[in-house]
């Protein structure tokens, strides 16, 4: 009886532990240099502030009173090529609630149907030029959702609205990722000493290769075309947690293409102000 007690009591301490791990927040940290989103993250300190092993990205954000600042670095080779070629999003909620609010997807998914001179993905890891081909092809534009009107839809990099991103990948073969999103496009024009006290979460989804909608004699979809369909789909719904996984196929079975898997991570913080 006393083994039991004190395995229900050990149980019950490690839940609390996990969920009070999973509410921490971070205070974001103010950015005194100027910053450029060009991809070339010299103007932040390496390793980057935060780490999560479902997404395998390194991560940080800064602000100042205009803007908030993102850097994100994928080491990992399969990371970066569902980055290139499934897309990633950025979400901002400044509820804290890790909802999908405004968000910057970007780089835009490639479609694999098309033949219009992108790299085979299946034969990706025969390819030399698999990375930098698909840097060229997914770095035109972004898609913007959840701001200020009218802010929106699909816009070029270089736009009006001050919203920047950019993704390069540099000498040691490291995927790296800026943005800069001012806070007027979504939050107010210049940050104020109460807005210190909110709480906002940042979430970052990055999702599965897309795969080639196969089709069988009868015409219908194969079973891997459906499931990477409906990952994707599974991409662009509901908020995950503080990191896992999402996509797959259904009934807790693996996935007929790991690479199609897609993750989220969400962070929540406090912004800071001098």
């Amino acid at each position: 009886m006393k083994q039991k007690r004190l395995f229900i009591l050990i149980f019950a301490l490690l839940a609390i532990g996990i969920s009070s791990c999973s509410k921490l927040i971070y205070q974001s940290v103010w950015q005194t240099d100027t910053i450029k989103a060009d991809g070339i993250v010299d103007e932040w300190s390496k390793p980057l502030r935060f780490y999560d092993g479902t997404t395998k990205l390194q991560y940080a954000f800064t602000n100042d009173k205009k803007n908030l600042y993102l850097c994100i670095r994928a080491t990992d080779e399969t990371t970066q090529k569902k980055i290139m070629s499934g897309g990633m999003q950025i979400w901002i909620d400044t509820t804290g609630n890790g909802k999908e609010k405004t968000g910057v997807f970007f780089p835009l998914p490639i479609n694999v149907d098309k033949s219009d001179g992108m790299p085979d993905v299946k034969k990706a890891d025969e390819q030399d030029e698999y990375k930098p081909k698909l840097l060229r092809v997914s770095r035109n534009e972004m898609q913007l959702t959840g701001f200020k009107a009218p802010i929106g839809g699909t816009v070029p990099l270089h736009n009006m609205d001050g919203i920047a991103v950019n993704i390069q990948m540099d000498k040691d073969e490291i995927l790296n990722y800026e943005a800069i999103i001012p806070f007027r496009t979504f939050f107010h024009d210049s940050l104020q000493l109460t807005d210190t006290a909110r709480v906002m979460s940042l979430k970052i989804n990055v999702n599965g290769m897309p795969q080639p909608h196969k089709k069988d004699k009868d015409g219908t979809e194969s079973n891997d075309a459906a499931q990477s369909m409906g990952s994707r789909a599974g991409s662009m719904g509901s908020p995950g947690g503080g990191g896992g996984g999402r996509g797959g196929a259904k009934g807790g079975m693996a996935p007929a293409n790991p690479m199609s898997e897609s993750h989220t991570l969400t962070t929540r913080f406090k912004l800071v102000i001098k």
